[in-house]
């Protein structure tokens, strides 16, 4: 997700919640970030909690990066 400030300068959000106990996993938050910026994220997760079965994304450009799809 993605809001803008009152100077009009984006930001962005990934946001990874766990569907099944609607538990948020983490919320990354950056002016400038993107699939590259999201993988590493997505590993320290798994780390702890195991590489998921499903990953479900919206189809925004965002996620459609070639750091995430080599995630």
């Amino acid at each position: 997700m993605y809001d803008a400030l009152e100077n009009r300068r984006r930001f962005w959000a990934l946001n990874v919640t766990d569907d099944f106990n609607r538990e948020c996993l983490t919320a990354l938050v950056d002016t400038c970030t993107g699939g590259a910026r999201g993988s590493p994220e997505l590993d320290r997760i798994a780390e702890s909690r195991g590489y998921p079965c499903i990953a479900v994304s919206e189809n925004d450009t965002e996620l459609t990066l070639i750091g995430m799809l080599k995630w």
